[in-house]
This record gives structure tokens, sequence and C-alpha cells, in this order.
């Protein structure tokens, strides 16, 4: 009696130490696949601000260098539309 006891002691301790593993990695499954859509969205964010930044730079670049060159808006009656 003692040994059927023990044994199915220690298949009751295999069968639950097996479940715990099988949901502790399907919920660390979860976890990596939400963390890694929280990525691809922080990364779209990130390019995002790097294409203003250097869009802002540009226009800062443009605007200072028509500056030293001496150049002007032109006047809106002398600007002329071509099709």
């Amino acid at each position: 009696m003692g040994k059927f006891i023990t044994i199915l002691f220690i298949g009751t301790v295999a069968v639950f130490t097996f479940l715990y593993q099988q949901i502790t990695a399907t919920r660390f499954s979860y976890q990596v696949a939400q963390l890694q859509r929280r990525q691809t969205v922080l990364n779209n964010e990130n390019d995002l601000m790097r294409f203003r930044i250097n869009s802002m730079l540009a226009l800062e670049r443009l605007d200072r260098t028509a500056r030293e060159q001496g150049l002007r808006r032109p006047a809106e009656t002398s600007i002329v539309f071509l099709d």
C-alpha cells in the first residue's frame, strides 16, 4: 500500500509540474507576442518622429542657405504657373 501511495504522489506531482510548465509557457508566449506588437508600434512612432525631425532640420537648413545667399520670397504677382 505504501508503494502505491508513493507512486500516486509522484505521478500527481509530475502531472501538476507538466501542467504548470505548459501554462507558464503559454502565458509567456502571449506576453512575448504582446511585447512584439508594442515594439512594432513604438518603432513606427520612432520612425515618424525621426522623419518629422529630419523634415524640420531640412527646412531650417534650406531657410538658412536662402538667407545667406540673399534670396527672398517672390511677390504673389510675379508667380506664374505653367501647365
